[in-house]
Parts: structure tokens; sequence; C-alpha cells
């Protein structure tokens, strides 16, 4: 037996419409009360209409969202006609037959199904309800209501009337009495004994997006119908209460107010809008008279001195971060994203909305999603085409070009106080300011007083747990350690991150290179990152060091796939093309390039040769088309490789730029080559060279010698997991740690990606370690090994 009629709070109206319309007033028949017969009996003698809130009220007395301490249920209001529509009787049945066949075919039927004259009001009773305790959680969960409802309306295919958290549904038994000569009885069927939670409802209905539960303002103003009329009502009066002068609410605001009433479908009666501006314009003006003038119109006092006990503090005190993008801007702080003019500072915050969005790394760092809000200088026509660019869905909210003027301080502490009230209203957790210096108060960069004043309204933001990213300008003559950034030092000493972003290759403006260098009281920041713009997103390299040595890499690659016969070291020097790759390197420097090309079995040593009167090594590709997928190519990196997070290790402040996807991609392009060298090398005789029988691989190629898997995905994956036990259990321990190091990477990887373009290449790369072994033991032991 459901709970839906517990003890419910009733709320009774007139039923007559005809009534209603003479008297211009709500009158004694509309009460709110607790459930109590002989008092229904009595009003619906009268002519009331009887209702009752399914959500539980904290006073039985009182109606409304923030009088509501469960979310329990989900109600719909559908209704089949209206009542001055003239349909008759039998149509009416025929037409709520159908409706209630479409409810009962639902993939989660309503536990209760309510027959009103007019429709059905099904309802939903959840497993798990929300009990709610504060005004915040109340407001949330109205707005869920409120998503929730047009989210199974679109399954439905058809209309509710009202979705608000506290709404009124017939009370079954009851009469129906707007046509006093033909009263309908209300009747209801239960017709599902088993409740959902809220995670399978929203499952099986996801909820409307914020975007479709907010009606635009132009279509407000145009009235609305008799479902809306409340909610939508208070939010217009609201908004006009808001924008005039306490002298003008009488005067301006009640009559525009009453006059938006008469556009609505049925008006509702005077005395009750009446009620409803009181009410909120007495909230408005006490809201306004809390407020303090000039610098203390910030939400809290000017100051607060509460001295503490350090040796008092407990972990309690302590919060952890709560980063939306790691390392760099953290709810609650404040970061300063500076660069040069037109060198790409706004795009790189459009892919940060993207990773956002689709909380995915970014400059090797997690992101979260986060609705966001961006104050911005350009203008619409440029952010609408960054969100096609860009494929942006997420909830973002933006104020173009919002000032025309520099701001007075007044101004600007009233401009944050109206962006702090949107952004808590909305649930914004991240708020950009794009760029700072077009909105501040600021007259004089360069004055340390200035900028400082002009930061504190800032904490009123912060304090409520959001982000801040303020994005700027450099300065003309650049800087280092953190004072690249226009204006005074006291800019770069408020923030708690600072982030400058700058081409790498000054030289080349065609070069899509960038350097992220940051200065962080936390950790978690990394010092440094090299990220490039490929196929319209940002793609992360390493640290210039790292990126640099990649590219001389590559050039070694390069000069000896043109000498395919092989070179010494010297050779290579003097094959170095300056024009082409820069200032020759020292042998010692080439010498080193190789030993690692070495080690990674892009190069092989091809013998010796006389150099004068010294014996020298000669080095050449391990296969012709190795510089295909070589080193210096880093290109690849983003489709094969997604970027793990940086590591903290003991360097000057603890943490280090060492970005492990990147050698884990190197490992890949290295281990393929080790396959092709060792194929060649002097494996016992025994050693099959058709692939076995249940392999996924066949004889084909991917282009480069390498084989490639046929399909078999299954049988594909016992063949791997088989490789890599064997392997594991033969590795001798003087390379144990290096190839289970490979082992452990690729295993990480395949589990967090463990489809599309990994299973391209995951057989390559077991086979090569595989191969490996068995080019080390003999096929004998490995036959022993399978045994066991």
């Amino acid at each position: 037996m459901s709970t839906l009629f517990s003890n419910p709070t009733i709320q009774t109206f007139d039923d007559s419409l005809e009534r209603k319309k003479a008297q211009k007033q709500r009158g004694y028949l509309a009460r709110i009360f607790p459930f109590d017969l002989e008092t229904i009996e009595k009003l619906q003698s009268e002519g009331a209409g009887v209702f009752f809130v399914p959500n539980p009220q904290v006073d039985l007395n009182q109606r409304g969202i923030l009088n509501t301490k469960e979310f329990k249920f989900l109600s719909l209001d559908l209704d089949v006609t209206k009542e001055s529509s003239g349909m008759v009787d039998e149509d009416i049945k025929a037409a709520k037959k159908q409706l209630e066949a479409k409810l009962l075919g639902l993939e989660i039927k309503p536990n209760v199904v309510i027959e009103t004259k007019n429709g059905l009001q099904p309802v939903w009773e959840f497993a798990n309800p929300k009990q709610l305790t504060t005004e915040e959680e109340r407001v949330d969960a109205d707005t869920l209501y409120e998503r929730m409802v047009l989210g199974v309306t679109k399954v439905l295919g058809h209309k509710s009337e009202g979705d608000s958290l506290s709404r009124v549904i017939r009370y079954p038994k009851t009469k129906h009495l707007k046509d006093p000569n033909n009263p309908h009885t209300i009747d209801y069927k239960e017709t599902n004994s088993t409740c959902p939670t809220f995670e399978t409802f929203m499952a099986a209905y996801p909820p409307a997006s914020f975007s479709e539960i907010k009606t635009p303002y132009a279509e407000i103003i145009k009235g609305v119908d008799i479902g809306d009329r409340f909610k939508l009502g208070l939010r217009l009066l609201g908004r006009w209460l808001k924008g005039s002068r306490l002298d003008e609410f009488e005067t301006v605001v009640w009559p525009m107010f009453k006059i938006w009433n008469q556009t609505c479908n049925p008006p509702k009666a005077e005395s009750m809008v009446r009620e409803h501006f009181e009410g909120i314009a007495k909230k408005e003006t006490a809201k306004r008279q809390e407020e303090v003038s000039n610098s203390a119109a910030i939400r809290r006092e000017p100051f607060e001195f509460n001295p503490i006990l350090l040796s008092s503090l407990t972990e309690d005190d302590y919060l952890d971060i709560d980063w939306i993008w790691e390392g760099f801007i953290a709810k609650g702080h404040i970061t300063l994203l500076s660069a040069l003019w037109k060198s790409g500072k706004t795009t790189l915050v459009a892919e940060l909305l993207k990773a956002i969005q689709e909380a995915k790394p970014l400059a090797g760092q997690t992101t979260k999603k986060v609705r966001t809000l961006i104050v911005t200088e350009e203008s619409k026509n440029m952010w609408y085409r960054r969100k096609e660019d860009h494929d942006l869905t997420l909830d973002i909210w933006i104020v173009p070009r919002p000032v025309n003027r520099r701001l007075s301080y007044i101004e600007w502490v009233k401009f944050i106080n109206e962006v702090l009230d949107f952004a808590k209203n909305e649930g914004i957790e991240l708020v950009v300011l794009d760029t700072i210096s077009t909105f501040w108060s600021v007259t004089n960069e360069n004055d340390a007083s200035d900028v400082g004043a002009a930061l504190l309204p800032l904490t009123s933001v912060t304090e409520e747990g959001m982000g801040v990213l303020m994005v700027h300008h450099f300065r003309k003559s650049g800087g280092e350690e953190g004072t690249a950034a226009r204006g005074s030092g006291a800019l770069g000493s408020y923030v708690d991150i600072l982030v400058d972003f700058s081409r790498m290759d000054k030289e080349d403006p065609k070069s899509t290179k960038r350097v992220i260098k940051t200065y962080s009281r936390f950790d978690e920041t990394p010092i440094e990152v090299v990220l490039e713009y490929l196929n319209d997103e940002y793609v992360t390299l390493g640290t210039i060091k790292e990126v640099r040595r990649e590219a001389k890499l590559g050039v070694v690659i390069n000069i000896l796939e043109k000498k395919k016969e092989g070179l010494t070291v010297s050779e290579i020097v003097e094959n170095w093309d300056e024009d082409l790759y820069g200032k020759p390197k020292k042998k010692r420097s080439v010498s080193d390039y190789i030993s690692e090309l070495l080690e990674k079995g892009v190069v092989v040593n091809a013998g010796e040769k006389m150099v004068g009167k010294t014996l020298a090594p000669v080095y050449c590709l391990a296969e012709n088309n190795a510089s295909k997928t070589s080193i210096g190519d880093t290109s690849h990196f983003a489709s094969d490789i997604e970027p793990k997070n940086w590591n903290a290790s003991e360097t000057g402040n603890a943490r280090v730029d060492k970005n492990e996807a990147t050698t884990l991609a190197k490992k890949e392009s290295s281990l393929n080559s080790i396959a092709s060298v060792n194929k060649k090398s002097s494996a016992p005789s025994e050693v099959p060279e058709e692939p076995e029988k249940g392999s996924s691989f066949d004889k084909s190629t991917t282009g480069n010698g390498e084989l490639k898997p046929t399909g078999l995905f299954k049988t594909g994956d016992d063949q791997f997991e088989r490789k890599i036990k064997i392997t594991k259990a033969w590795i001798p321990k003087s390379s144990k740690q290096a190839l289970e190091k490979s082992i452990t990477k690729l295993e990480t990887y395949l589990e967090r990606e463990a489809e599309n373009s990994a299973r391209d290449w995951r057989y390559p790369l077991v086979d090569s370690l595989y191969s490996k072994m068995i080019d080390e033991h003999g096929a004998k032991n490995f036959s022993e090994s399978e045994d066991k």
C-alpha cells in the first residue's frame, strides 16, 4: 500500500471559476490544513475543490518549496481537455483510456494513477527519498523536480501542467465541482507495487538540461497558463522589483504586475496576486536595508578580528583542495592566466571548457564537470563561433561586453555582487573574467593599492566555494619568475596560482606550440607544460627540455634514414644540416642520442668502419621505415595515448614535469622496432615463424612490417593474457625491471582505455615482448612453461 495518502497537507480552492471571477478574491474556501475529513466534507459541500501535497511538508498548515521536508514523490498533471473545451464525456473517457495505456507501457510505471474529470495524475514513489533540511537543498530539489518532470514527459509525449516540488493534485474520493451541475468523483488505481530509486528513474528518463527548464522572460511577459502562473509570476516579479527603486514598488511595479496577471490564462484572483506582490516586495525591501553602501556592499562585514590559537587547530580545520582543473584551478581560489594578446589564451579557455564538459585531461591534468559563468570582453558572435567550433554544450553562461566605460570602485563592487548572486542562483562553480582589465575599476595598473582594492571584492566569490579564473595580458617587455603579467606585482601576490601562457618558439609566429609556466601555492601544480594545437585541440608534449630532446632525436633519425647503409657518430655530425636543423651538436651529444635510440631499439649497430686510424661503430635504423613512427614525430602522442597526471618528485619545490603517457608512447614505438630486429636475430631454429594456432594475428601486416590483429578480440584477449603471464615468468633478473615496467604500463593503459585504438596496437606490443623472451630463452623453455 502506497504511503501517498498518509496524513498529507490539504489545500482547498473554490472550484467554481465563475464564482471566483465574480468575487475577485480567494474567500474562505481557500484553506491549507492537515488532513481532516470533517473539514474536507464541510468545504466540499460549499463548492471547494480538494487537493493535497504529495511531498511531506514541515508545517502541515503551510505549503511551499521551502516548507518541503522530503522529496519522496513525483507527480504529473496530464489533462486530455480543458473544462471550457466542450468535449463530450465519451470522448474524454476514450482519451483518458489512451493516456492510461501510455503510462502503463512506460519502462517504469507510476505507482499510483489518480483519475480526474479531465485527465490523469500519475505519481511515482521513490524507494530512497531525499531528506531536505536546508533552504539550499530545497531549492536544488525543486530544480531537479522540474528537470525530472520534463524528462519523463518527453518520453511520454504529453505535457504536464505545473512542475513544483510542492505542487498539489486532486485528493481521491472527493468531487470535482467546476461544473456544479455535472460533478465528477476523483478515483485512483495502484498500478505498480515496486518503488524505483532516483538513480533507476533518471536512467530511464534522463532529466532535462537547466536551459530547457528556464522559460525566457520574453515568453513569460506574454502571459502563462494555469500550471506555471505561480512560479513564473514570482520570477518575473522578483526581476522587476530588483531593477526598481523602493519608491517605485507601488507606483510602477504593482500596476505592471496586475496588468501581466490579466494576460494569463486564466488570471489569478487579484487578492492572491496582491498577496504574492506584498510578500516578495517585503523581502526585497528588507534585503536592501541590510546592505551597506559603498565598499561595505560586499556580502560580509569589512573585516573580522577573531584570533585563533594555532595549536588549537585540528584535522577538521583542514579542507582538501577541490580541483576543477587539477593543479591549475581550484574551488575557493583564484588563478591568474596571463599571455600576450592574440597568443591563444581565449582558445585555451575554450579548450578548457571542452575538457571540463567531457571531464577529460588537459595539459596532463584531470578536469571536473562544473557549471561555468564567463564575463567576456568578446561579442556574442565570437562566442557563437567558438561554441560551434568546439562543440560546447555544457551549462555555460556568458556575459558578453557588459560595460561600456571604466567602472568606479562602487560600481565594480556592485558588478561583482551581481555576478555572485547569479552564480549562487544557477549553481555556478567556476567564474571566468576575460580579461580582468576590461571590467575592474583600476585606473592605474601599476598602483598596488588600486589593484589590491579591486581584488578584495572577489573574496566574496571564493568564500562561496567558487573557483575564479582571471585572464590578463603580459607586459610588453615580458618578465621572468611570475612577473610577466601587466601591472603591479600586487596582482601576482594576491592570487593563488599564476599561469603564464606563451609561444615556445617566439621567433616563429606560425608555430602552434605553447608553454604553460606556473607559480603556485600548491604542490599539485606542474611547473611547466608544453602544448601543441593539433587537429583543433591542445596535445600535451612534455617539458621544454623533453620536447627539444625529442626534436634532436628526430634529427638523428632523419639523417640516418637518408643514409640507409649507416653512419658513424662523426658522419652524423657532418651530415647535420645547420639551415634545416639548427646549429650542429657536438659528437658527445650525438653519441648520447645514439645511446638512447639504441636502448629504444630504433637504431642498431650495423658493424664497424675505419675512421682515420680508429675503428668506429656504424649505426643505422632498425627498419628502413622506422621513421614513420619515429620519436621525432610527436604528433601521434595525443591520438595514441591519453596523458596521465604529472608526478611529483624531489625537485626544488617538490614537483617535476614527468609525463608517463608520453614515455609509454615512446615505448610503443621502440618496442615495435625491437620486434622487427628480433625477427632477424639469432633465435633458435625451433621457434615457429608462423603464428600459433588460435592467435589473433594473420600474416598480413600494417604496412610497416608489423603484424596486425584480425579483429578476433576475444581470442586475442586470451592470447594476450597468456603471453603476458609466460613473459613475466621467464624474464631474466637483469632485464626484469625494465620489461615488467613496460608490461605494467600497458596493462594500466588497457584497463583505462579498453576499446577503440587500444585494441589495434596492444597485440604488436605484447608480441614484441613475447618474441624477445623466446629469442633469449628458446622455444623449449616456453613449451615447459606452457605445460606448467
